[in-house]
């Protein structure tokens, strides 16, 4: 976690913000797991009700950057950039994305979401 509180640095070019961001996650968590926990969860509510179509466009741009690591392939600034062009979308909007996107996997981890849009 020491990693991401790094990102707050408002010095820090925000393209290796986003690359500290998606290195710490495709290191830490198994995306292949929150899909199912999503699918499945108890509540009835199934992935597309839960994440806004951005949001899972993100958890697959995240799927696939675990998939390029494990492969050996670096999550470095070529690998980031590119993630943001694919997704049309400039690299500091990605990188609000994904911290938002986490924010609302960990409230649904915690039992707590409540409409896709809550904060």
């Amino acid at each position: 976690m020491r990693k991401l509180g790094a990102v707050g640095d408002q010095e820090r070019d925000p393209v290796e913000q986003l690359r500290i961001v998606v290195e710490y996650l495709v290191k830490h968590v198994a995306w292949d797991e929150v899909i199912r926990i999503l699918r499945n969860r108890k509540s009835g509510r199934r992935l597309s009700a839960t994440l806004s179509d951005h949001q899972k466009s993100l958890l697959s741009a995240l799927q696939f950057a675990k998939q390029h690591h494990e492969d050996g392939g670096m999550l470095n600034r070529h690998f980031v950039e590119g993630m943001a062009k694919s997704l049309a979308v400039p690299v500091p909007a990605l990188l609000d994305s994904i911290a938002d996107l986490a924010r609302q996997l960990g409230r649904i981890a915690l039992g707590k979401q409540g409409s896709p849009n809550q904060r």
